[in-house]
């Protein structure tokens, strides 16, 4: 079984755990968390991140996956998981906030 953590952020197999409370995501969303949790503290672009989406989509689709994680995360515990730049991207931070 797969173990990352990064930060926050704990991805057990299949489950994925914000601040050790269980998020609910979508395939795209999983998709989009695995990639940044392994790559940790990496930025990607928006079209890095909706290559990944099975919807297809551009940047502006990965944005909207992004934000809903956040919106989850923050609904949850109080805090985005995702930290998003200007000019450079997305990334999971792998230091504990």
């Amino acid at each position: 079984m797969e173990h990352l953590v990064c930060g926050s952020v704990r991805l057990r197999g299949e489950e994925i755990l914000f601040r050790g409370y269980p998020l609910r995501l979508t395939g795209n969303e999983m998709r989009i968390v695995r990639q940044l949790a392994v790559c940790r503290d990496t930025y990607f672009s928006g079209e890095e991140l909706a290559a990944l989406c099975l919807d297809g989509g551009g940047a502006d689709a990965a944005a909207v996956h992004v934000c809903h994680l956040n919106q989850k995360s923050d609904a949850l515990c109080g805090a985005p998981m995702i930290e998003c730049r200007r000019f450079r991207g997305y990334r999971l931070p792998s230091l504990l906030r």
